[in-house]
Parts: structure tokens; sequence; C-alpha cells
């Protein structure tokens, strides 16, 4: 979607997301399954009259194999996101919450390509009374992936990575039209737009 106020990038289906969730269900219904088969049949009571404790496993594991199911399908609900407009720049990196970096406390844009893969690397001013969120542990989780897979020294300093896999088009085109919305005091590094 793209405005004069406001760009927002086009999210690519989350075939990941959606296979993994998938997966997940079968292993998961497969497990639930064979557990019921063996222990379904188990009676409250044993015949001394003490509670069974075996009587508890199918639904104990049904339980859990629902909240694993809750937290595999949070990705293919909440897609990774960036936006922008004259004010701020929005990122969300994965599945959590949706960040609102305002231009002035977002210092670096550089793209970077680490394999196959093409990442957006954000780097915040280090000022701690800057405005804006402040990225969360969980919001760092695709950064702290590719220092892991990335030569020494390509994510330092940098606070966000967002993976462009997540994302239609040309790479080239959506950061050109982020730069567009981005004030000159934003310096954009890295690889040629």
């Amino acid at each position: 979607m793209a405005g004069p106020r406001r760009i927002e990038w086009r999210r690519r289906w989350p075939q990941r997301a959606v296979s993994n969730f998938g997966w997940y269900g079968a292993v998961a219904a497969l497990v639930v399954a064979c557990v019921w088969l063996l222990f379904g049949g188990e009676p409250d009571r044993l015949d001394s009259g003490a509670s069974n404790p075996l009587a508890v496993v199918p639904p104990s594991v049904t339980v859990a194999a629902v909240a694993g199911a809750l937290v595999m399908v949070v990705p293919v609900l909440r897609w990774p996101l960036v936006a922008a407009d004259h004010y701020a720049l929005l990122v969300r990196t994965g599945a959590g919450r949706m960040l609102s970096l305002p231009w002035v406390s977002v210092a670096e844009i550089s793209l970077v390509t680490v394999g196959h893969e093409r990442y957006l690397l954000v780097r915040c001013r280090p000022d701690p009374d800057r405005p804006g969120d402040r990225p969360s542990r969980l919001d760092r989780a695709p950064l702290r992936a590719l220092d892991r897979r990335a030569r020494a020294g390509t994510t330092d300093g940098y606070d966000l990575a967002v993976p462009m896999r997540d994302f239609l088009g040309s790479v080239e085109a959506q950061v050109t039209a982020l730069a567009a919305f981005a004030p000159d005091s934003v310096t954009f590094a890295g690889e040629t737009y």
C-alpha cells in the first residue's frame, strides 16, 4: 500500500510459518492420539482406592499440545511489517510487537546480504531520552540469528534486523521508497539501492 502520507511494504504469504504450523499440528495430533490409545482407558482410581497418576496423562498431553498450537499459530497471524510516514519508521521483525521508531531516533538504515538472504538493518541513536519504542530481546531475535551467520562485525551497533524474504517486490524499490520518507539525518548505507 502506497500513498502520499505513508508507505507499507507488501508482505509475502507466510509459507514457512504455515508449514511449521501444519507439521506441528500433524505431529501433535499423532502424539495425542497415541497417548489416548495407550492411557485413555485408565481408571480414575486404582483398586486400592488411591488416585491413578496415569489417568491425568491424556488430558495433560492434550492441553500441552493445544498450548503449543497457540504458540505456533501466532506467526501465521502476525506477519512482519515495515511501514513509514514522515514522522516514524514502523517495524515488526517477527510475530512480536510493532515498534514505532521516530525518524529523529533512527541513525542508519543498511541493507546486507548474508548467504542468499538480504536483511534490512536499523541502527538507533544511543540517546536514552530519545522518543519512541526501544527494541526488546524478542525484537532483536532476527538480529541475533543474523549475527550467528554473518562474518564478525557485520551487525555491530545495529538494533534491529528485518529479513527481506518476508516482503514482496524489488528490494531496491522498497528501500528507495523508505528513503523518500526519511529525513536527511538518516544515513542509508550498505548495498546500492
